[in-house]
């Protein structure tokens, strides 16, 4: 039983990463987006506004932005969504069972 859930849980956040890696190699980059870019380009302790971990995830997606195009400034958290749902089920199946 525990394995049915586990395997329906893998599914849906597998079809939810599939959706959000098209759309994000689909649409143009929205106003947050690219003021994360600059973020990116000129890193720093803290903006005025985010942390820098902003920046960082952003120049390590795009390695270091030797890769320009918008999906990889997307990638990472594409990448750290779909690890912290999977983390989230892991939890839930600790504190109560895989059916939470």
């Amino acid at each position: 039983m525990r394995e049915q859930y586990k395997r329906t849980v893998l599914i849906l956040i597998s079809v939810a990463t599939f959706v959000r890696l098209f759309f994000a190699s689909q649409l143009e980059l929205g106003n947050d987006e690219v003021y994360y870019w600059t973020y990116a380009l000129y890193p720093d302790w803290s903006h005025f506004d985010h942390p820098p971990m902003v920046g960082i995830v952003a120049q390590l997606f795009s390695l270091d932005l030797l890769l320009k195009d918008d999906f990889f400034l997307r990638l990472g958290p594409i990448v750290l969504s779909t690890a912290s749902t999977w983390i989230i089920f892991l939890i839930g199946t600790k504190i109560k069972n895989a059916k939470s």
